[in-house]
C-alpha cells in the first residue's frame, strides 16, 4: 500500500510538472510578444510571474524526483526480499540449482545488482513514458493550433508542423534502433565478465593461504589480468556503440531545437503569428518531439533493462525447476515395501546410488534406530559423501527408497562460519537466543572450547580466526543446539586426532541420546556401540528408471 501511495504521488507530480510546463510555454508567448513590442510594464510583470512559476517548478521537480527515488528503494526492498525467498527457499533451491550443473553465472550479482537495476530502470522508464504521453496529449493541441496549413498542389495538409514532428521522430527512432540494437547483448556479456572478475577476487581472498603457500601470486596475477583485459576490450566495444548512438541522439537533440524555427519562419514572415507565437510553436514542437522520441532517449536504458531482465529470468527459471525437483526427493515407501518399515523416526535406506561420474554405482543398505551410531567407510571416491546427499534429500540419481526422520541435520565436509557473533555461529540455524549463555558455555567446555566462552558476543570473521579443528567443534555444538532426530556427519572430525574425535562423539551421544548418527569417516575410531558399513562401488548398469 505504501508503494502504491508513493506511485500515485509521483504520477500526480508528473501531471503537475506537465501542467507547469504548459504554463511556461504560455509564458514564453506572452513574454516574447512583450519584448517584440517593448512593453516595459508587461515585461516586468511577466518576469515577476516567471520567478514564481520557476520556483514552483523547481519545488515540484525536486520533490517528485525524491519520492521517485524513495519508491524505487521501497519496491527494491520488497522485490529483492522475494528473490531471497526464492533462492533460499525451504526446498534449498539455491543448493539444488548449483548441484544440477544448470546454475547461471554469478547468481549473487543477479540477486542484488540486477534486481536493483531492474526496479530502478523499470520505474524510471515507466514514469518517463507516462510523462511523455501526458506531454504529447497536452502540447499536441498547441502545436496543431499554431501550425498553418501546408498546401501541396491541390492538397492542403492541416497541422503540418505536427505531422512534420511525427515523421521526424519516427525516422529518428528507426535509425536509433539500427545503431543501438547490439547494446543488449553487449550489456549482458559485460555484466557477466564484471561479476566473474569480482568473484575471482573474492576467491583469491578466500584461499589466500593456499596461494601464499604455493607462491602462486605470479600465475594469479596473470589470470586476473587476462580477465581484466577481456573485460576492458568488451567495454571498449560497448563504449564505441554507445558513442555512435550518442552522436545520433545528441545531434538529433540539437537539430530538434532549430527545426521548428526553420519550419515556422514562413508563418512569422507572412504575419500569421508574432514572435511570441513562434516561440510557443518552438517550445511545443520540442516538447512533442522529445516525448515522441522517448524510445530514442531511453534506448540505452531499454537495452540495459532487457539485459538484466534476461539474466534474472534465467535465474528464476532455474530456481523454479530446482524447487520442482525437490518435491521428488523424499521418496515414501510403497505398500509392497511394508516389510521393510521400521519404527517411526528411524532410518531405513535400501538404494542403488549412481555416482556423479555416471559410470559407477554403490549399493547402500542402512537400518538404524533411535540412539544408534553408524560409521560409513570406504575408499576415497567410493560415494560416501554422495550417499549422505541421498539421505539428506539432495541427490536424485538412485534407485530404491529412503525412509528417514523429519528433522534431519547434515554437516558437509566444509565448515560454514558466519561473519557475526560467536553466539550466532554456535546456534545457527536457530536464533542466537535459543539457548542460554550458561548452556552455550557448558557446550563449549564439553567440546574443549573453554578459551572462547568469554567471546560469545564478539562479532568477527570466525572463518579466519578459528582453526580447522575448532571450526569442526563449533559444527558439533550446532548439532547439540539443534537436537535433530538424524545427524549426518561428513568427515566432521577429520581435523582432530582419533582419540579426541572419539571423545567428542561420545559427548554428542550423551547430549542427544535418541539421535541417529550416520558418519562418514576415514579415521580409525573405536566406538563400542557403533556399527561399521563398508561402501564399495561397481560398474553401473542401468536396470530401470531411477527414483525421482
Amino acid at each position: 500500500m505504501v508503494a502504491l501511495g508513493l506511485l500515485g504521488t509521483v504520477l500526480a507530480g508528473n501531471v503537475l510538472s506537465v501542467r507547469l510546463a504548459l504554463s511556461m510555454n504560455e509564458w514564453n508567448g506572452r513574454f516574447f510578444d512583450a519584448l517584440a513590442t517593448v512593453n516595459r510594464s508587461v515585461i516586468i510583470e511577466e518576469l515577476v510571474y516567471f520567478t514564481g512559476l520557476a520556483s514552483l517548478i523547481i519545488l515540484v521537480l525536486v520533490f517528485t524526483d525524491y519520492l521517485k527515488s524513495r519508491l524505487i528503494l521501497k519496491v527494491r526492498r520488497e522485490f529483492t526480499s522475494r528473490l531471497f525467498d526464492e533462492w533460499l527457499s525451504n526446498e534449498s533451491a539455491h543448493y539444488r540449482l548449483r548441484e544440477s550443473g544448470q546454475e547461471p553465472d554469478n547468481p549473487d550479482q543477479r540477486l542484488l545488482e540486477d534486481s536493483h537495476a531492474l526496479i530502478a530502470l523499470s520505474l524510471r522508464l515507466f514514469l518517463s513514458f507516462v510523462e511523455s504521453v501526458l506531454t504529447i496529449g497536452t502540447f499536441t493541441a498547441i502545436l496543431w493550433s499554431l501550425s498553418m496549413p501546408l498546401t501541396v498542389g491541390n492538397f492542403e495538409i492541416p497541422g503540418y508542423m505536427f505531422w512534420a514532428c511525427v515523421t521526424y521522430t519516427l525516422l529518428g527512432t528507426l535509425i536509433a534502433h539500427w545503431i543501438g540494437h547490439p547494446l543488449k547483448a553487449l550489456n549482458i556479456e559485460a555484466q557477466r565478465k564484471e561479476a566473474d572478475l569480482r568473484y575471482s577476487l573474492i576467491e583469491k581472498r578466500r584461499h589466500a593461504d593456499a596461494i601464499a603457500g604455493a607462491h602462486g601470486e605470479p600465475i594469479e596475477r596473470i589470470n586476473l589480468n587476462n580477465q581484466l583485459n577481456a573485460l576492458i576490450e568488451l567495454l571498449i566495444i560497448r563504449l564505441k556503440k554507445e558513442r555512435d548512438l550518442s552522436f545520433f541522439t545528441v545531434g538529433m537533440g540539437q537539430i530538434t531545437h532549430m527545426t521548428p524555427m526553420v519550419l515556422g519562419l514562413p508563418g512569422l514572415l507572412s504575419g500569421t503569428f508574432a514572435l511570441g507565437g513562434l516561440m510557443q510553436l518552438r517550445g511545443a514542437f520540442v516538447d512533442v518531439a522529445r516525448s515522441l522520441s522517448w524510445f530514442i532517449v531511453a534506448y540505452d536504458d531499454l537495452a540495459r533493462l532487457a539485459a538484466v531482465a534476461a539474466r534474472l529470468d534465467g535465474l528464476l527459471i532455474g530456481l523454479e525447476k530446482a524447487s520442482e525437483v525437490s518435491h521428488g526427493l523424499q521418496p515414501s515407501l510403497k505398500s509392497s515395501d511394508a516389510k521393510h518399515r521400521s519404527e517411526q523416526q528411524a532410518l531405513n535406506v535400501q538404494s542403488q546410488i549412481v555416482l556423479p561420474d555416471g559410470k559407477r554405482s554403490a549399493n547402500l543398505t542402512v537400518v538404524m534406530h533411535h540412539g544408534d551410531i553408524t560409521l560409513l567407510k570406504g575408499p576415497s571416491g567410493s560415494g560416501k559423501s554422495t550417499a549422505l546427499k541421498v539421505i539428506a534429500g539432495f541427490y536424485r540419481q538412485y534407485k530404491g527408497y529412503v525412509q528417514k526422520p523429519q528433522k534431519t541435520f547434515w554437516l558437509p565436509q566444509t565448515a560454514y562460519l558466519l561473519k557475526g557473533t560467536l553466539r550466532a555461529n554456535l546456534c545457527y540455524p536457530n536464533p542466537p537466543n535459543i539457548v542460554s549463555t550458561e548452556a552455550l558455555q557448558n557446550l563449549c567446555h564439553l567440546m574443549a572450547l573453554d578459551h572462547l566462552t568469554d567471546r560469545l558476543d564478539e562479532a568477527n570473521d570466525w572463518h579466519r580466526i578459528l582453526s580447522g579443528g575448532e571450526a569442526q567443534r563449533v559444527m558439533l555444538i550446532r548439532a547439540c543446539v539443534t537436537k535433530p532426530d538424524l545427524l549426518l556427519l561428513d568427515e566432521t572430525t577429520s581435523a582432530l586426532d582419533a582419540q579426541t574425535a572419539q571423545h567428542l562423539l561420545q559427548i554428542l551421544q550423551k547430549q542427544m541420546p535418541t539421535c541417529i548418527v550416520l558418519m562418514v569417516t576415514h579415521q580409525a575410531l573405536e566406538l563400542p556401540s557403533a556399527q561399521v558399513i563398508q561402501l564399495n562401488t561397481v560398474s553401473y548398469k542401468p536396470v530401470g528408471g531411477l527414483d525421482a
